[in-house]
């Protein structure tokens, strides 16, 4: 806002040496007195306005200038950017480059080595070089996979080519055998030997058991125990409420007997190697005895009737304790 208060100019002033014109001009003068109070109040109000605008006028020139500094700051931000991903859009592209060759370097070896389908017996390999030992084509007028042996094209197996005695750089030669797996030797090639698995077969579990059982538990025996294998059950009856295996001894916890009758059950246990694919299963059947406590603490079994003190005596230790 600009300033337009104009200030009057003061009139002559009343002079004492004038009389005769001392009361006109002090009138005028007082007069412009009290015009001049309303003009300088005006005045310092348009300074006022106009100190306001110009304070407005600061602060917005102080966010243009701020806002110019940021958009020149986010420039350089998107210029940085911009060079980056030109950078690796160049890094992108020469990966792509790089793995379009290879893939045409791959397809040009498999295609080198295998031909793919022909009706006649190629003379040289796709590219027009010559051709390799160990190169293959398909045969379509005879249905067959031909091998060139170095000399001349054969019939052959792809799975001569590949099996594990040639990629361990043997040239086939083995013959598949029942329970037979080729070997390895320290220096990490195929041996020739065989490993044969029936060496190794791992015999039936042989297990003493006991027929007579008190208090519901028993411990079964495993006579042919070998430390180095493992020992599992694999099932039992439902009378055997609990079973467990501490190295050569199988413990077990029958269920209660609520008739008189005698009760054969059984339960499965395997033994396998340390690798654990060759095992051997055997089924135990044992016998749960029927014992009835008399009065006079006699235990009846089979219709026999035995003293509590000579009932192990009598059984040979049979009674598990």
């Amino acid at each position: 806002m600009a300033i337009n208060q104009q200030i009057t100019s003061a009139p002559p002033a009343p002079q004492r040496s004038d009389p005769n014109t001392f009361a006109d001009k002090a009138d005028a003068f007082v007069a412009w007195l009290e015009n001049l109070d309303d003009e300088l109040n005006q005045w310092a109000s348009e300074c006022n306005s106009t100190e306001d605008n110009i304070n407005t006028l600061h602060d917005e020139t102080q966010t243009y200038k701020d806002q110019a500094q940021q958009a020149a700051s986010d420039a350089e931000t998107y210029k940085n950017q911009a060079q980056q991903s030109a950078s690796e859009t160049e890094t992108y592209k020469n990966q792509a480059q790089q793995a379009a060759t290879e893939s045409d370097n791959n397809l040009r070896e498999f295609k080198g080595r295998y031909y793919g389908a022909y009706d006649s017996a190629p003379t040289t390999d796709p590219f027009g070089d010559p051709i390799e030992e160990g190169d293959m084509y398909w045969d379509t007028t005879q249905k067959e996979l031909k091998i060139w042996n170095g000399s001349e094209w054969e019939v052959g197996s792809i799975y001569d080519q590949f099996n594990a005695d040639s990629l361990h750089g043997y040239q086939p030669s083995q013959i598949a055998q029942a329970n037979i797996i080729p070997v390895t030797k320290e220096n990490g090639k195929l041996d020739r030997e065989f490993l044969d698995l029936s060496d190794y077969e791992l015999p039936a579990p042989t297990v003493s058991t006991v027929d007579i059982y008190e208090n519901g538990s028993g411990i079964h025996t495993i006579t042919n125990y070998d430390p180095e294998a493992t020992y599992e059950i694999v099932s039992h009856d439902s009378l055997i409420t609990d079973i467990t295996i501490e190295n050569d001894k199988i413990n077990i916890t029958t269920g209660d007997i609520t008739d008189d009758q005698d009760h054969t059950v059984s339960y499965v246990l395997r033994v396998s190697g340390i690798t654990g694919w060759l095992y051997n299963e055997t089924t135990v059947n044992f016998t749960i005895k029927y014992l009835n406590l008399t009065s006079d603490d006699a235990i009846i079994v089979e219709d026999s009737t035995y003293t509590e003190d000579s009932f192990d005596t009598i059984y040979n230790g049979e009674l598990a304790a």
